[in-house]
């Protein structure tokens, strides 16, 4: 009982303390994100209804949006959001799981698309309507931009009927990986299904 009581209190400290390092980085997001606007050329970053950050600009002609959103326990994510140039009609998702856990997740998922990548089809679950939305859409450089993402708590990357989105865990203070979303859901947005060999119809 004291041995489980003291687990306990020791999980309940851990969890205060992160929620507090949270919350600290929601403070200094602000300044963060308006240096990198305005390096980057960008409208000066906002906030939500909710005192959470938010960046919205064009990149490459695609306009993006990046935000702070907090899940239904309160921990933080960043999004990035892009319209797409032309938004066709199919649904990619693109995603990952911790390590030690991706085989079984992957067991588990009956539609998993390869796209012959072999170190890219190991690293991430692949789901598409039509399926070959993925390989046209999962061009080498979207590819690499997403698996240098993988040590940034990425969750996935989606493109659903012209819209990307991608997310990943806790709240983002690095210039270098907040440029790094944007290029990448900006890529996914100037994305010709044509060049990649597949058609679709456009929205």
């Amino acid at each position: 009982m004291v041995a489980g009581a003291a687990g306990a209190a020791a999980v309940a400290a851990a969890t205060q303390a992160a929620r507090a390092t949270q919350e600290q980085n929601v403070r200094m997001a602000g300044e963060l994100w308006a240096d990198f606007a305005s390096r980057m050329g960008f409208p000066p970053p906002g906030t939500t209804a909710s005192a959470l950050p938010f960046l919205a600009g064009v990149l490459d002609g695609v306009r993006f949006r990046v935000r702070v959103v907090r899940d239904e326990q309160g921990w933080a994510h960043t999004q990035a959001f892009a319209d797409a140039l032309t938004p066709m009609s199919c649904e990619v998702g693109v995603y990952t799981s911790p390590a030690g856990f991706l085989d079984w997740v992957k067991s588990h998922f009956e539609e998993d698309i390869e796209i012959g990548d072999a170190a890219f089809d190991r690293a991430f679950v692949i789901r598409a309507r039509p399926h070959e939305a993925a390989a046209s859409l999962l061009q080498p450089e979207t590819r690499a931009l997403l698996t240098a993402f993988l040590g940034h708590a990425l969750a996935g990357l989606t493109y659903k009927e012209g819209v990307v989105a991608l997310q990943w865990r806790g709240v983002e203070r690095d210039p270098a990986v907040l440029e790094h979303a944007v290029r990448l859901v900006a890529l996914v947005g100037r994305w010709s299904p044509n060049e990649g060999g597949y058609r679709t119809m456009s929205l």
